[in-house]
Protein backbone atom coordinates (compact mmCIF):
# COMPACT_ATOMS: atom_id res chain seq x y z
CA UNK A 1 0.00 0.00 0.00
CA UNK A 2 2.79 2.67 0.76
CA UNK A 3 4.45 2.07 -2.52
CA UNK A 4 1.58 2.25 -4.40
CA UNK A 5 1.04 5.33 -2.36
CA UNK A 6 4.68 7.16 -3.17
CA UNK A 7 4.34 5.99 -6.65
CA UNK A 8 1.27 7.64 -7.50
CA UNK A 9 2.81 11.05 -5.35
CA UNK A 10 5.69 10.66 -7.61
CA UNK A 11 3.07 10.49 -10.52
CA UNK A 12 1.22 13.26 -9.45
CA UNK A 13 4.29 15.28 -9.32
CA UNK A 14 5.91 14.77 -12.05
CA UNK A 15 2.53 15.75 -13.78
CA UNK A 16 2.66 18.94 -11.83
CA UNK A 17 5.83 20.04 -12.96
CA UNK A 18 5.25 18.94 -16.42
CA UNK A 19 4.08 22.57 -18.01
CA UNK A 20 0.81 22.95 -20.33
CA UNK A 21 3.36 23.12 -22.99
CA UNK A 22 5.41 19.78 -22.19
CA UNK A 23 8.65 21.70 -20.32
CA UNK A 24 9.44 20.91 -17.31
CA UNK A 25 10.38 23.73 -14.97
CA UNK A 26 13.79 22.21 -15.30
CA UNK A 27 13.53 23.09 -18.70
CA UNK A 28 12.33 26.25 -18.38
CA UNK A 29 14.90 27.54 -15.74
CA UNK A 30 17.49 25.74 -18.66
CA UNK A 31 16.39 27.85 -21.29
CA UNK A 32 16.35 31.07 -19.43
CA UNK A 33 20.10 30.22 -18.41
CA UNK A 34 20.55 29.82 -22.13
CA UNK A 35 19.02 33.22 -22.58
CA UNK A 36 21.33 34.83 -20.43
CA UNK A 37 24.04 33.26 -21.52
CA UNK A 38 23.69 34.43 -24.61
CA UNK A 39 22.64 37.95 -23.20
CA UNK A 40 26.21 37.86 -21.08
CA UNK A 41 28.28 36.70 -24.15
CA UNK A 42 26.60 39.52 -26.71
CA UNK A 43 24.45 37.04 -28.70
CA UNK A 44 21.40 39.50 -28.12
CA UNK A 45 19.61 38.15 -31.12
CA UNK A 46 19.69 34.52 -29.92
CA UNK A 47 18.94 35.98 -25.99
CA UNK A 48 16.07 38.11 -27.58
CA UNK A 49 14.23 35.33 -29.27
CA UNK A 50 14.56 32.93 -26.53
CA UNK A 51 13.81 35.72 -23.74
CA UNK A 52 10.37 36.65 -26.11
CA UNK A 53 9.55 33.15 -25.55
CA UNK A 54 9.71 32.58 -22.04
CA UNK A 55 7.78 36.14 -21.78
CA UNK A 56 4.88 34.33 -23.62
CA UNK A 57 5.00 31.34 -21.55
CA UNK A 58 1.86 31.03 -19.21
CA UNK A 59 3.32 27.90 -17.03
CA UNK A 60 5.84 29.70 -14.58
CA UNK A 61 4.68 33.65 -14.67
CA UNK A 62 7.50 34.58 -12.63
CA UNK A 63 9.90 33.73 -15.26
CA UNK A 64 7.73 35.55 -18.00
CA UNK A 65 7.59 38.65 -15.70
CA UNK A 66 11.54 38.33 -15.43
CA UNK A 67 12.19 37.77 -19.13
CA UNK A 68 9.62 40.69 -20.33
CA UNK A 69 11.77 43.24 -17.64
CA UNK A 70 14.69 41.98 -19.64
CA UNK A 71 12.90 42.20 -22.95
CA UNK A 72 12.28 45.68 -22.09
CA UNK A 73 16.21 46.43 -21.60
CA UNK A 74 16.66 45.13 -24.84
CA UNK A 75 14.20 47.13 -26.75
CA UNK A 76 15.72 50.08 -24.32
CA UNK A 77 19.12 49.75 -25.47
CA UNK A 78 18.58 48.19 -29.44
CA UNK A 79 20.43 45.08 -28.69
CA UNK A 80 19.46 42.28 -31.19
CA UNK A 81 16.23 44.22 -32.10
CA UNK A 82 15.52 47.99 -32.94
CA UNK A 83 15.85 50.05 -30.15
CA UNK A 84 11.98 50.94 -29.13
CA UNK A 85 11.16 52.97 -26.13
CA UNK A 86 7.39 52.66 -26.22
CA UNK A 87 8.06 48.99 -26.33
CA UNK A 88 10.13 49.00 -23.54
CA UNK A 89 7.88 51.04 -21.47
CA UNK A 90 4.77 48.73 -22.48
CA UNK A 91 6.23 45.70 -21.08
CA UNK A 92 8.12 47.46 -17.87
CA UNK A 93 4.08 48.07 -17.48
CA UNK A 94 3.64 45.09 -17.71
CA UNK A 95 5.76 43.38 -15.40
CA UNK A 96 4.99 46.10 -12.92
CA UNK A 97 1.48 45.33 -12.68
CA UNK A 98 2.18 41.78 -12.32
CA UNK A 99 2.13 39.83 -8.82
CA UNK A 100 4.05 36.74 -9.66
CA UNK A 101 7.19 38.23 -9.06
CA UNK A 102 6.99 41.12 -6.28
CA UNK A 103 10.73 41.61 -6.66
CA UNK A 104 10.98 42.52 -10.21
CA UNK A 105 7.53 44.21 -10.33
CA UNK A 106 9.62 46.38 -7.83
CA UNK A 107 12.36 46.97 -10.08
CA UNK A 108 10.08 47.81 -13.27
CA UNK A 109 7.91 50.58 -11.05
CA UNK A 110 11.16 52.63 -10.02
CA UNK A 111 12.22 51.70 -13.91
CA UNK A 112 9.39 53.54 -14.80
CA UNK A 113 9.44 56.50 -12.15
CA UNK A 114 13.25 57.15 -13.81
CA UNK A 115 11.54 57.32 -17.14
CA UNK A 116 9.20 59.60 -16.35
CA UNK A 117 11.38 62.11 -14.34
CA UNK A 118 14.57 61.62 -15.16
CA UNK A 119 15.35 59.73 -18.00
CA UNK A 120 16.03 61.99 -21.35
CA UNK A 121 14.64 59.52 -23.66
CA UNK A 122 13.84 62.40 -26.56
CA UNK A 123 11.67 63.61 -23.88
CA UNK A 124 8.86 61.26 -24.74
CA UNK A 125 8.17 60.02 -21.28
CA UNK A 126 8.50 62.80 -19.42
CA UNK A 127 5.59 63.13 -16.75
CA UNK A 128 6.77 64.18 -13.63
CA UNK A 129 3.31 62.86 -11.49
CA UNK A 130 3.48 60.06 -13.25
CA UNK A 131 7.28 59.07 -12.27
CA UNK A 132 5.96 60.31 -8.56
CA UNK A 133 3.23 57.46 -9.00
CA UNK A 134 5.38 54.36 -10.11
CA UNK A 135 8.13 55.57 -7.82
CA UNK A 136 5.47 55.54 -4.50
CA UNK A 137 4.56 52.02 -6.08
CA UNK A 138 8.07 50.82 -5.53
CA UNK A 139 8.70 52.37 -1.98
CA UNK A 140 6.08 51.36 -1.13
CA UNK A 141 6.61 47.58 -1.37
CA UNK A 142 8.47 45.04 0.92
CA UNK A 143 9.81 42.80 -1.64
CA UNK A 144 13.07 44.62 -3.03
CA UNK A 145 15.16 46.62 -0.20
CA UNK A 146 17.05 47.44 -2.76
CA UNK A 147 14.86 49.57 -4.95
CA UNK A 148 12.44 50.72 -2.31
CA UNK A 149 15.26 52.56 -0.72
CA UNK A 150 15.74 53.91 -4.05
CA UNK A 151 12.53 55.06 -4.77
CA UNK A 152 11.96 56.98 -1.80
CA UNK A 153 15.55 59.15 -2.33
CA UNK A 154 14.30 59.91 -6.01
CA UNK A 155 10.68 60.67 -3.95
CA UNK A 156 13.13 63.18 -1.66
CA UNK A 157 14.93 64.76 -4.70
CA UNK A 158 11.39 65.37 -6.45
CA UNK A 159 10.00 66.97 -2.92
CA UNK A 160 12.88 68.88 -2.47
CA UNK A 161 13.01 70.26 -6.08
CA UNK A 162 9.08 71.18 -6.25
CA UNK A 163 9.83 73.03 -3.23
CA UNK A 164 12.18 75.30 -4.33
CA UNK A 165 10.70 75.86 -7.64
CA UNK A 166 7.68 77.28 -5.72
CA UNK A 167 10.17 79.04 -3.62
CA UNK A 168 11.33 80.45 -6.84
CA UNK A 169 8.07 81.10 -8.72
CA UNK A 170 9.13 78.81 -11.85
CA UNK A 171 6.74 75.79 -10.80
CA UNK A 172 4.38 76.31 -13.18
CA UNK A 173 6.91 76.59 -15.99
CA UNK A 174 9.21 73.21 -15.43
CA UNK A 175 5.57 71.37 -15.50
CA UNK A 176 4.54 72.49 -18.32
CA UNK A 177 7.60 71.37 -20.09
CA UNK A 178 7.29 67.91 -18.10
CA UNK A 179 3.94 66.35 -19.32
CA UNK A 180 3.64 63.41 -20.92
CA UNK A 181 3.71 63.01 -25.26
CA UNK A 182 1.97 59.64 -24.92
Amino acid sequence: MKIVLIGLTLLCSVGYVRAMNGQTTNELIQKQQRAHECYNNGDFKQAFTLMSELAEQTDNLAVAAQEKWMLSVLYENGKGVKKDYAKSVALLKKVAEQTHDLIIAARANYDLGEIYCFDGRERIFRNWNLGKEYYRKAADQNHNQEYKQKAREALDIIDTATIKKRSEGTIGVEQDDMQDDE
